[in-house]
């Protein structure tokens, strides 16, 4: 199955160009090579499709990163290199934390944040100025972005990947909240036996989670997969999505900064610092990201992205549902169905190297963090929200021991010793304990 690799980090490289060319050579059977409308630039509609809204509409091909809302637009691809460039060791950590989790629900969403940062580095849109929507980020047209499948191609592959690191992982019940849609109902539970409608199986019935973990079935692999074991899988994990840090510490690359020893053993430690969001999403718009910042050491230093978080649904995604939640209640923190945790340790690495933080240890990092860490919320269009919406989310900051094997082959692991550092955010709006009230 072909498929793009974005999940490497700074081993993926940059956007390839064959992507961003609006004709490319191939070889042709008798051995020509010809030059031909590449299909992976642009799609053309033929005519645009009824049920298309707004600019849509007017728009005859796909657009990637247009300089404002208007339909005349055309792609800006250099902006499309520029945004995969700037997120890659974000994207890298971010599937790492997807890898260290312990059931296929977590791994779940943890992968779906870190998809939806891909939707928006090939479409744009999705941050303050940075001129209007391509199709890829908003859900309701984003299947017609080319790309799109070699993108969920690489998630198929993710899953597949921790399947066969672990081969017991099932999907567990879970609560869909208000993510309901017109084939679920909102706080349904759902499992591995939910039919996956509108996907037949047949004309009587349809997929469900536990016909389909054997992606084989349907006559496609991988190279991570195909033919592996556990072990094998498990290599592949380490060697590819122990995120940046481990890479820092392999080559050498953290002066000042050294590996705690673990006694009577060959492993090392680290304390592996994330921020961990929660949103009430009947408080917020269907679409809408939250991006994390460390300020510089002078106010004419600039902030630095460190990641964000990012949930995608249809824009009209529970609208009659938000206008009865604000009629009835003020919506806040405490109403929270969505989660997500964002990477922080190789940031904060970032800064030992710099020579601005002394080491990960809590004794350095909790006031480091206070002072400096801040996040802005953003619609799907990229407007800033207003403070008021900060009462629907809750961001907080913790850390664990994070174990790293001498032999490479083996994954980094995860101490079940999380401790979270509300005071950290706790006087910030949308913070641990703190909110805005008008």
């Amino acid at each position: 199955m072909p498929f793009w690799d974005w999940s490497q980090g700074d081993q993926s490289g940059d956007v390839p160009d064959f992507f961003m060319t609006d004709t490319v050579q191939v070889d042709t059977p008798d051995g020509q090579r010809i030059e031909i409308w590449n299909p992976l630039f642009k799609f053309d509609f033929k005519p645009v499709p009824q049920g298309f809204e707004g600019k849509w509409t007017r728009l005859d091909h796909t657009l990637r990163w247009p300089a404002s809302e208007n339909a005349w637009e055309d792609s800006r691809e250099h902006e499309f290199a520029n945004s995969f460039a700037s997120m890659r060791r974000q994207v890298q950590d971010q599937v790492a934390v997807a890898f260290r989790q312990s059931n296929l629900n977590d791994f779940w969403q943890a992968t779906e944040m870190v998809h939806g940062w891909i939707h928006g580095a090939i479409g744009g849109g999705y941050a303050a100025n940075t001129g209007g929507r391509g199709h890829m980020w908003p859900l309701e047209y984003s299947s017609y972005e080319p790309l799109f499948w070699l993108h969920h191609a690489n998630i198929d592959r993710l899953f597949a990947l921790y399947q066969t690191q672990n081969p017991s992982a099932s999907l567990q019940p879970s609560d869909v909240g208000t993510a309901g849609n017109v084939f679920v109902a909102d706080h349904s539970v759902v499992d591995g036996d939910t039919p996956l409608l509108p996907f037949r199986r047949d004309h009587n019935t349809f997929w469900t989670t536990n016909e389909i973990m054997d992606w084989r079935r349907f006559g496609y692999d991988y190279p991570d997969t195909q033919g592996k074991s556990t072990a094998q899988a498990q290599a592949t994990v380490a060697r590819l999505f122990s995120g940046n840090a481990r890479e820092k510490f392999a080559a050498g690359q953290t002066a000042g900064f050294s590996l705690h020893s673990i006694p009577n053993s060959d492993d090392s430690a680290y304390t592996d610092w994330n921020i961990v969001a929660a949103a009430a999403p009947l408080g917020l718009p269907p679409t809408f990201v939250v991006q994390f910042s460390l300020a510089g050491d002078s106010s004419s230093d600039a902030s630095t992205d460190v990641g964000m978080w990012s949930v995608l649904m249809p824009e009209g995604h529970s609208m009659h549902k938000r206008a009865v939640e604000r009629l009835t209640k003020q919506v806040t923190a405490a109403d929270t169905t969505l989660h997500g945790t964002i990477s922080l340790t190789t940031s904060l690495l970032d800064h030992v190297e710099a020579n601005t933080l002394e080491s990960l240890d809590e004794r350095d990092v909790v006031p480091f963090l206070r002072e400096k860490l801040s996040w802005k919320l953003f619609s799907g269009d990229g407007v800033q929200l207003p403070d008021t919406s900060l009462n629907a989310i809750k961001i907080e900051v913790s850390s664990q021991t994070a174990r790293v094997p001498r032999d490479s082959n083996t994954p980094i692991e995860y101490e079940n010793n999380t401790v979270t550092h509300t005071e950290v955010t706790t006087e910030k709006l949308g913070g641990a304990k703190l909110n805005y009230h008008s």
